[in-house]
């Protein structure tokens, strides 16, 4: 029997911030799209460091997506270079340093000059392919080291899955207000470097944290700025990140006692309805520690709701055992082949994207331990991976 504790996203659990620097980046270039008529512009920065704004023109998601896949490639192929050519005495002392220090930052800033910032990414991905919330403080100290941002964006590459970028941005940008936020979250997501460096999805996945910071963990204020978006399926992702930043804050606290004493069972995704995927996919773990539900306990629980909640559970359930199937992929039937055909689908994909945002190889190897349209289905998410717009099972969730 595999727990429910290696969920995929075990990594994160502490961490309340973990798209928050993606987050910055956009609430910082509000002011800027409503003053200089957005059209096509990048950041640029200053011999000084000042951001500045550039023209250069928009071009397609599609092609977004493509160079972010390609950017991504490039930066694992020297994983290890920089920790290996690195001082062995230096390394040695950076890593009992890090191990025993509450304040990571302090570390990476002590040993920033001397050991660089590419080697201590490097080790941060050395010791968790998995890494994402440790790279913020990383990022942090990287800008904090050059105030350039280009360089900084450079350094960090995508690194730890684009958290040491994150924590670049949330160093140099600074927090807007809500209706700043709402008023322009098509053009932020649509426009300039966040439109070049990531998904759209992933985009609006980094609003919804955003907003249920400035709204202090509002649920339905922050779903109803997700409705801003326009373009469809960008609301969804939207919530994904409300309901992960709800999450995160919980488990922050680390008293899942909390979660128990809530109004019902499955707060808040009994309450707040509209996106139940989107709620289950980062609650269900909450749920199911708060009452002590084994796997085959979760699966009955998702027969007995109905509808999309039923779905939404499903797809909660298949993101929470992602890691164990990854582990162990003969596992993916016994999780997922159960209620209707939409309800397998639902499963499947709360498995297959994320994992296959941090090993597509490995993703493909648990999608081949199923045959017909269920592969199929496994297939297009272990291709695409996270934050589709265009996949053909979009309106199951939402």
């Amino acid at each position: 029997m595999y727990s429910y504790k290696n969920r995929l996203e075990v990594e994160t659990v502490r961490v309340l911030k973990t798209h928050v620097a993606v987050i910055i980046l956009l609430i910082g270039l509000v002011a800027p799209v409503a003053n200089a008529g957005f059209d096509g512009h990048d950041l640029r920065t200053h011999e000084d460091g000042r951001v500045m704004i550039e023209d250069h023109g928009a071009e397609s998601n599609d092609y977004h997506s493509r160079a972010h896949e390609d950017h991504a490639s490039a930066a694992r192929r020297d994983l290890g270079a920089a920790w290996s050519a690195a001082d062995s005495q230096l390394k040695e002392q950076f890593s009992n340093a890090y191990s025993a220090a509450k304040n990571k930052r302090f570390v990476f800033v002590k040993h920033m000059d001397k050991l660089g910032a590419r080697a201590m990414l490097d080790f941060l991905e050395l010791k968790n392919p998995f890494c994402h919330g440790e790279a913020h403080e990383l990022g942090k100290a990287v800008y904090a080291n050059n105030k350039n941002l280009n360089e900084s964006l450079i350094l960090c590459g995508n690194g730890c899955t684009n958290a040491c970028m994150h924590g670049v941005v949330v160093e140099a940008f600074g927090e807007r207000k809500y209706e700043d936020v709402v008023k322009n979250v098509d053009v932020i997501c649509a426009q300039g470097d966040m439109a070049s460096l990531h998904k759209l999805g992933n985009c609006a996945h980094s609003i919804g944290h955003a907003l249920m910071l400035i709204t202090g963990h509002d649920i339905s204020k922050s779903l109803v700025g997700c409705e801003r978006f326009t373009t469809s399926g960008m609301d969804y992702y939207c919530a994904t990140g409300v309901f992960m930043e709800y999450r995160d804050a919980l488990e922050l606290k680390a008293d899942s006692a909390e979660v128990a004493s809530l109004v019902s069972p499955h707060y808040p995704c009994d309450t707040f309805t509209k996106y139940p995927a989107a709620c289950y996919r980062y609650m269900l773990h909450e749920i199911a520690e708060a009452q002590q539900l084994n796997e085959p306990q979760l699966i009955d629980m998702c027969l007995d709701l109905t509808d999309r909640q039923q779905l939404g559970c499903f797809h909660g359930l298949g993101a929470m055992y992602a890691r164990d199937v990854a582990d162990h992929p003969s596992l993916l039937p016994s999780l997922c082949l159960h209620g209707g055909r939409q309800d397998q689908i639902m499963c499947i994909e709360g498995v297959i994207e994320k994992l296959a945002d941090f090993d597509e190889e490995r993703a493909v190897n648990v999608c081949n331990r199923l045959d017909g349209e269920n592969k199929q289905i496994c297939m297009a998410g272990a291709h695409g991976k996270m934050y589709r717009l265009n996949k053909p099972t979009m309106h199951l969730y939402r």
